[in-house]
């Protein structure tokens, strides 16, 4: 009842390696989302400093 067989400790062994294999899997995702993002915000902000200078320079105020 309460003694473990050998099959079902190496079933455990093998859930804790997937499960580790699952974290490093999640950590790379979470830092390559991360990256993503930042570098997405980086292009979004170069293209609104552009938009501003092309308005700025065709904008002329009637006199």
């Amino acid at each position: 009842m309460g003694v473990k067989t050998g099959n079902q400790l190496q079933s455990l062994n093998t859930a804790v390696v997937t499960t580790r294999q699952l974290d490093i899997k999640a950590v790379l995702v979470y830092k390559l989302g991360t990256i993503l993002q930042i570098g997405v915000m980086i292009l979004v902000l170069l293209g609104m400093e552009k938009l501003l200078m092309f308005i700025d320079n065709n904008y002329s105020v009637p006199s």
